[in-house]
Parts: structure tokens; C-alpha cells; sequence
């Protein structure tokens, strides 16, 4: 069903005589424009604001509108609309205006027939009336009849009942389709409008994958698509989801990754898989496992944070591989020997299928080399200063020669030990000793480390040669420093008061090897005045003028803690307009008088003063100017007006300017509904007017000379 454009106007301060703002809304190269015109004179505003919001929150801040208009390119994102418009006038009154649009969207399948549908804004029973799609139009609308443009496309629905109701069916909708409908009687003018979605079948799927695989390795594929859907500016379409199937048959799998064992079965199996945002795609091509020709086998070692693949070379060859990293394959590129993967700790498998082909483009060989649990070096962490032992186990201690230890220094392998059969050794130190005297069935290596150092930090193995230790796995020793002393960096320079505040933590690792670091886990802790306030990197807050000397600091930890930051301050706020009052509460204290309290967050740096409004049957008169206290609570009695509680409201000033007023939140009491045809509420009669100036000069007069408070008495008492 289609929804219609709602517009709801609100006012609430404004000139006796003003009526609701012309507003006109119309569809430009997809920016949903929105333009006003005021009943007053020109001369009359002093300034315009805007600001617009939707169900997401706030889209575009108070801004000063400079032409009366607005364009608002995103809005087929939104359900909603919300505008608001303020006019400050010459004679110190305000205007607040508020609209609701509502977005006329309509959803359809390709290949469906689909309904589009609106109310005209205006309606004349003699103006011609055309439907546009996009730059061109599709329909000529009169009293008598509806001609349709293309009527194997469109076709016009009539509504006896209601002239003014616009409707017209798609027919076998499609991509092209898409986009927005608008109808007027000239197509740049045109207020009436409704925008079309279609969704689109996928692309057909594509299977990625190296799909020669051995029986007990495993195979991974990727099912890849796009969608179609239009138009592309469209943000909410669901995201695509994957359905996969084997001989026809779906496989419990989620997601666009397959990955499976390989068995001797699944070599007879055909597998295809599917993609669907709203509507389903086609079936991919089908794709087969084989079994690869492997006489070859991949190495794999551990370097320096990498994982290095090597195999042997076959004559004038051509070489690619095919490298799935984390279950995420790759593609097929051309690669020399040795292939390295960079910071191969990072994934919790590497795969690498090397394929070798002849001069004829003729497959030699296929075959997989691995860099997975079996193959990775053990993890020892320990911190500075202490002892470390390292251990791992071997099949047998050599008969004949020797056991060496080696520690691998930048990608240069160096002896620290060397461990003779009888139990000797050389290259002992205050460093490094060798813990277990070696028997016919020592099996285990045990050395201690002493003393760690970060220089410490590095890859230990071992074995009868240095080649023979670079096919073991090893222990890669890390040790953990202290992160540096935390930085506090700030995104405002000079914050202002209701700005977010955000603070990072900065620290860097000193923990070795370097390689490693990105494996470790920081967390962070936040201070303010000595006391735990928040744990996590950055540190966000409101900024209020009870914030401002506060004392934060912070402390970063990654094995071991950091010592604490530098403490930080805002220290200053940048002067501006006060914060809005909060009203704590409004109560009768007898018959003729209530009594309003209200906190003062933050006086904008400037002495301020109160404006206090009262609405009557039809118009708000100002009767209290309270000047600033140093107490955080205020308080004044006002007279009890028809409305009670609810027809109070109150508005703080400075020298820069005034905060918008602030009542008790109930619409319904606090506004009259404007249907257009009314004078809304208008801030006083003349004398409210007068009254108004009256107290806003009194304000800063009172600020300035410290008067006024006798006059405004007698004010009071006449209106």
C-alpha cells in the first residue's frame, strides 16, 4: 500500500497576524527540495533557521537558512522527514515552525505488476494535470479522462469518488522502472511524487575456488554475486544471502563460504550454489572436484613472522599459485619460488596450491602446501626481567655428533648452544643453559633464558644441523615490555559547552619480537579525579561547565601495564550562547500563582537571565525576567494562567543570544494545531510584543547597570 506525503505544521512563537508558512516540495535529479515562503514582510525577519531530523536521529544541526529552502539528497533513505524552521523577527518575538514529511515509497519485483498512488496537493478542476517518470511523461490527467503515453506500460486507475486521488498501475515492472514519479502541471513544479524500488534477481552466482584437491585436505569455495536492485541510492535493500547444493540438493551451509573434507565421494558430486537479496538468482555453473596430480611436495617454514613456500622447479616452467588464507580463497596468479605470506600468525591456516605448468600450457603438477597448527612455532610469553624455560620434545638424541640451538635473528640463524651426547656443552652463558643431561631416551629439550631482556624476544629451535632445525617448528619466545606512556589526544581544540568530547589513549608497544605484537591484546582504563570512569581506547562525554577542571587520565595495558598519561584538562570552554534551562518542576502554590524551578547547566560564559512565558487562551505573554543566581537551582512564582502547568515556558539569554524556550512535554497542551486556515498562536498581542522588547532590554540593561528590577515589577503588574 502506498504511503502518502503527511505534512503536520507546529508553531509555537510568532507575530499576531502570521499565518502558516507556503511551503512547496518537489523531486530535483533525485534531492527531495523543499522551499518556504513567509506571510510577513521580508523586512520583518531578522534571521532564519533550519534543521531537519528523521526516525535515525538528526540529520542537518541549526543552520542559518539563507534562501528559504533545502535539499535533502538522501531522503528515499528515510520513512520520515522532520523539518523545523525558526524566524527571529525585528521586534524580538520568534516564530518555530515544525513539518513532518512522510516518504511516498513503493516497493516492487521485477516482473510484477505494481500500484503507485497519491493525493494531489493542489487540485483545480480546469488546470491540466500530467504524471512524469523521471524527465519524461507518462500520462495527461483532465476532468474528463487520463491519457496514458504508453498504455502497454501504464495504466491509469480512476477514482470516481475522489478527484484529487492519483493512481496508475506498472506493468510487468522492471529495472528501468525504477526511480521517482511526480505529478503537477509542469514537471520542474511538480509537489506531487512517489518513489519506486525495484528489486532485481542477482547476477548469476559465480564459484570461485582451486577445486583440485586431495582426498583428507580440505576444499573452499566462494560463492559470489551482485546485486541489480535499483536505484543504487537506495541504502536499506537486505543484504544477499547464499544457499549452496550438492547434486540439486541443499547443504546446511550459511554464508557465501563452502568448505568441506575431501573424499573419495565427493569427487562424483556436482555443486552449485544461489544468491538472493528479495528475489532469488539463478543457479550457478556447477563445478567438480578432481583429484590433482601432486609429485611434489610444498615446504612451508616459519621466518621472521612469515610463512615461507618453496618447491622444486621443473626446467623452462610457468608457475602460479593459488594461496586461501582463513578460509577465504584467493586466485590464481603467477608467483616465483620461494612464495612468502606475509605475517602469517594472523590466520589460523594458509593454504597454498602451487600449480606447475610446461611451455604447452600443459598441467606438470599440482600440489599443496600447508601452514596450519602442525606447522606453526609454539608461543611462550613472559615478561621482562624474569626466567624463561624452553621447551620441546624430539624423536631421539643423536647417537654421534651433536644437538645444536639455534635463535633465529632477523631471517640469520645463530648458535647459542651446542649439546654433545655425553652432556657437554659450549656456548653456556649467563644467558642461556641447557637444563637436562641427554640419555638414550631423552626426548625433551629444556633451556633457560635467564634474565629476559625485549632483545630476548625471538624464534628458539633446534636440531643435529641448521637445516635440519629449519624443518622443526621451534618456540618463538615473546617477551612482553611495558607500552610507552599514554598520550591523550582531544577532537575539539576549545571544546563548547553540549559538545561530545572524545579522548583517545595512545600507546605503543615495546613488546618483541615486533612481528608479534598485533597478536596481543590491549585494553585501556580511564580516570577522572583518581576514580575507574569508563574502560576502552577512546573515552567520550558531554561536555557541561561540571566537567571542566576535572582531572583525567588514562593507562594502557598490553601484557603489563603502562605508567598513568599526563593528566588532561579542558580548563576553558569556548564562549557561546547559554545552554537551554532544564525545568525541574512547576507547582500550584495557590490558586492565583505557580511556582517554576529549573536547573542552569551552563550560563555560555556570559552573566544571563531568564525569559518567562505563559500561554493564555490564545497568545504566550512574557511575564517574569529573572536575572542569573549563583544557585544551580532557580525558582520564581508566576501567575497561574488557563493552561496550568503545562502552559509555561521559560527561555535563557546572554549576550549572544537566547536558547529556544523549554516546557513540560505535552504537545497537545503546549501548541495549537495548524491546519493552514488559522493564525496559529501568536506570542502576545501587541502589549506582548512590547512586553517582550521591554524584557529583553531590561535583561541586558540589568547586565550591564544592574536596573530594572523595579520597572519590571510595574510590567508585570499591568499585563
Amino acid at each position: 500500500m502506498v504511503e502518502m506525503v503527511i505534512i503536520t505544521c507546529l508553531m509555537l512563537f510568532y507575530l499576531p497576524g502570521v499565518k502558516s508558512l507556503n511551503i512547496q516540495k518537489t523531486f530535483q535529479e533525485d534531492a527531495l527540495v523543499i522551499s518556504w515562503k513567509s506571510q510577513l514582510d521580508k523586512t520583518q525577519i531578522d534571521k532564519e533557521y533550519v534543521r531537519y531530523s528523521s526516525s535515525v536521529g538528526l540529520l542537518k544541526s541549526w543552520a542559518v537558512s539563507r534562501n528559504s529552502e533545502i535539499q535533502i539528497q538522501d531522503a528515499i533513505n528515510h520513512d520520515s522527514v522532520r523539518l523545523q524552521i525558526m524566524q527571529r523577527y525585528t521586534n524580538f518575538s520568534l516564530a518555530y515552525f515544525s513539518f513532518d514529511i512522510k516518504t511516498n515509497k513503493r516497493f516492487f519485483r521485477e516482473g510484477e505488476t505494481g500500484t503507485v498512488s497519491w493525493t494531489m496537493t493542489r487540485y483545480s478542476e480546469n488546470e491540466r494535470y500530467s504524471i512524469f517518470h523521471k524527465n519524461e511523461t507518462i500520462f495527461k490527467v483532465s476532468k474528463q479522462n487520463a491519457s496514458s503515453f504508453y498504455p502497454d506500460k501504464y495504466v491509469y486507475q480512476e477514482t470516481p469518488s475522489d478527484p484529487r486521488r492519483v493512481g496508475f498501475q506498472i506493468i510487468n515492472v522492471s529495472l528501468p522502472d525504477s526511480g521517482v514519479y511526480t505529478g503537477g502541471s509542469l514537471r520542474p513544479l511538480a509537489e506531487d511524487w512517489a518513489y519506486v524500488i525495484v528489486y532485481g534477481n542477482p547476477l548469476k552466482p559465480k564459484i570461485i575456488g582451486q577445486t583440485k584437491v586431495d582426498v583428507g585436505n580440505y576444499v573452499t569455495l566462494k560463492c559470489l554475486s551482485v546485486s541489480t536492485s535499483l536505484p543504487n541510492n537506495y541504502k536499506r535493500y537486505p543484504s544477499i544471502t547464499y544457499k549452496w547444493f550438492k547434486n540439486g540438493n541443499f547443504i546446511i551451509r550459511s554464508g557465501n563460504i563452502l568448505r568441506l573434507k575431501v573424499e573419495e565421494e565427493l569427487y562424483k558430486d556436482k555443486i552449485t550454489c544461489q544468491a538472493k537479496e528479495v528475489v532469488s538468482s539463478t543457479l550457478s555453473d556447477s563445478v567438480q572436484i578432481e583429484k590433482p596430480n601432486c609429485s611434489e611436495k610444498i615446504k612451508s617454514k616459519f621466518i621472521a613472522g612469515n610463512a615461507e613456500f618453496s618447491w622444486s622447479s621443473v626446467g623452462d616452467s610457468e608457475q602460479s599459485i593459488f594461496v586461501t588464507r582463513n578460509d577465504d580463497p584467493g586466485n590464481w596468479s603467477d608467483a616465483n619460488q620461494p612464495y612468502t605470506v606475509k605475517d602469517a600468525l594472523n590466520f589460523s591456516s594458509i593454504e597454498v596450491d602451487v600449480k606447475i605448468l610446461d611451455s604447452m600450457k600443459k598441467e606438470i603438477f599440482l600440489c599443496r602446501g600447508l601452514f596450519s597448527g602442525p606447522n606453526k612455532p609454539d608461543i611462550l610469553k613472559s615478561q621482562e626481567g624474569r626466567n624463561a624455560t624452553i621447551t620441546w620434545t624430539i624423536p631421539f638424541f643423536p647417537s654421534a655428533g651433536s644437538y645444536y640451538i639455534f635463535r633465529n635473528t632477523n631471517t640469520l640463524e645463530k648458535t647459542i648452544l651446542t649439546i654433545t651426547r655425553n652432556g657437554n656443552t659450549s656456548g653456556q652463558s649467563e644467558k642461556y643453559q641447557y637444563k637436562r643431561i641427554p640419555n638414550k631416551s631423552s626426548s625433551q629439550i629444556l633451556l633457560e633464558v635467564k634474565n629476559i631482556s625485549l632483545q630476548d624476544g625471538d624464534l628458539y629451535r633446534g636440531g643435529t644441523s641448521l637445516s635440519d632445525a629449519q624443518n622443526t617448528r621451534g618456540v618463538l619466545l615473546v617477551v612482553a615490555g611495558k607500552p610507552s606512556t599514554p598520550i591523550i589526544e582531544s577532537n575539539l581544540e576549545t571544546p563548547r559547552y553540549g559538545n561530545t568530547l572524545t579522548l583517545t589513549c595512545r600507546s605503543y608497544s615495546t613488546s618483541q619480537p615486533a612481528y608479534y605484537r598485533h597478536q596481543l591484546t590491549w585494553s585501556y582504563t580511564w580516570y577522572r579525579n583518581d576514580s575507574i570512569v569508563y574502560r576502552g581506547h577512546t573515552y567520550a562525554f558531554t561536555v557541561s561547565r561540571d566537567v571542566v577542571y576535572d582531572e583525567i587520565m588514562c593507562q594502557a595495558k598490553e601484557v603489563i601495564l603502562s605508567k598513568n598519561s599526563s593528566t588532561y584538562k579542558i580548563g576553558y570552554l569556548e564562549k557561546s550562547r547559554p545552554a537551554e534551562p532544564k525545568i525541574v518542576g512547576i507547582s500550584q502554590t495557590n490558586a492565583k500563582y505557580l511556582r517554576i524551578t529549573w536547573s542552569s547547566p551552563f550560563d555560555g560564559g556570559y552573566p544571563q537571565y531568564f525569559l518567562i512565558y505563559q500561554q493564555t487562551i490564545t497568545v504566550w505573554d512574557v511575564v517574569a525576567n529573572i536575572s542569573q543566581s549563583n544557585a544551580t537551582i532557580q525558582s520564581a512564582d508566576v501567575p497561574s494562567g488557563p493552561k496550568g502547568v503545562y502552559g509555561v515556558a521559560i527561555m535563557s539569554c546572554n549576550m549572544l543570544g537566547c536558547t529556544m524556550p523549554v516546557k513540560l512535554d505535552r504537545e497537545s497542551n503546549a501548541f495549537l494545531n495548524d491546519n493552514g486556515n488559522s493564525a496559529g498562536i501568536a506570542i502576545g498581542s501587541s502589549l506582548a510584543v512590547i512586553v517582550l522588547a521591554i524584557m529583553v532590554l531590561l535583561g541586558l540593561l540589568h547586565m550591564k547597570y544592574g536596573i530594572g528590577h523595579t520597572l519590571k515589577k510595574k510590567i508585570l503588574r499591568r499585563s
